[in-house]
């Protein structure tokens, strides 16, 4: 767990968990993230570990990992699929 320190606007000194993924684990994880487009169809994209992950996932590790646990341990199996490069 890592702690972010900044000064608000009073001057006062704020600690905060640092919800952002850094460098090095960008490149040493396998990172699942998900979009959906406007037909409302759900694409599922992975890193493995070697690519780089867009900004928006990179500065919310918590939703992002709270989304990746939904599709895998929670949400139903519907329909069919398909792999495209």
């Amino acid at each position: 767990m890592k702690w972010r320190y900044f000064d608000n606007d009073a001057g006062v000194r704020l600690k905060m968990l640092d919800v952002t993924i850094d460098a090095q684990e960008e490149f040493t994880r396998d990172w699942d993230w998900y979009a959906v487009d406007q037909d409302g169809h759900i694409g599922h994209f992975t890193s493995a570990g070697m690519r780089v992950l867009p900004k928006s996932i990179k500065q919310d590790r918590e939703t992002t990992e709270v989304v990746a646990r939904y599709f895998f341990e929670q949400a139903p199996v519907v329909g069919k699929w398909t792999v495209r490069p």
